[in-house]
């Protein structure tokens, strides 16, 4: 597996859904490429990020920004 093919496998969707030959190419891929090891930690940590809740008050802010 290149690392274009690993991408793409990992792009379609849940990992979830991954057959175990999927699993075994990738994981046999990350052991020996640093780069997409690295990235897709890098991935993984950004996905798991919360994202922060709106500010109740942000349309009324905006609207008034906008009129200013």
């Amino acid at each position: 597996m290149n690392c274009q093919e690993l991408h793409a496998i990992l792009d379609t969707g849940p990992q979830e859904k991954l057959t175990a030959a999927q699993r075994q190419d990738i994981d046999a891929h990350f052991g020996s490429c640093g780069t997409c090891r690295e990235a897709w930690a890098v991935y993984r940590e950004l996905v798991a990020e919360q994202i922060p809740q709106t500010p109740p008050d942000l349309e009324r802010r905006v609207g008034e920004a906008i009129d200013a």
